[in-house]
């Protein structure tokens, strides 16, 4: 089981909230004491082997991070300058921290739950998409 906020703030002996703030990097570290905090929580966390919790972490921020690249024919991901192309969108996402993720539009209609759904935050279209696609967008 996962190492959670609560556990390493009870170790810490401070709040969640706390712990969450360092975490996140959210905190400022201006006076002695919140620096030495700081630090003995992130040791903690890294010594009970804690690590983000990226669905938690975009509940409570409203943001996935992610991108989703929309598409009617997966043979095209494959072809030609193609593939480059989609290697390169993946490396820019990962420098600015964001994740490709794949929604294919097809008749299962899976695509709604990523795009629709809140999975994503933005798309990426590089082949022409069904009118009731679009219109849905």
């Amino acid at each position: 089981m996962p190492v959670t906020i609560y556990e390493i703030a009870k170790q810490a002996g401070v709040s969640s909230s706390t712990v969450a703030r360092i975490l996140r990097g959210d905190v400022k570290e201006s006076h002695r004491r919140s620096v030495e905090t700081a630090k003995r929580i992130r040791r903690l966390a890294n010594e009970m082997g804690y690590r983000t919790n990226l669905r938690a972490r975009a509940f409570s921020r409203g943001r996935t991070h992610g991108i989703g690249l929309l598409y009617t024919d997966d043979a095209w991901i494959f072809e030609g300058m193609n593939t480059q192309v989609v290697n390169s969108l993946v490396r820019a996402l990962q420098r600015s921290k964001y994740h490709l993720v794949f929604a294919p539009i097809d008749a299962t209609g899976a695509w709604e739950d990523i795009v629709l759904g809140g999975q994503i935050d933005g798309g990426v279209v590089f082949q022409a998409l069904p009118a009731e696609v679009l219109t849905a967008l």
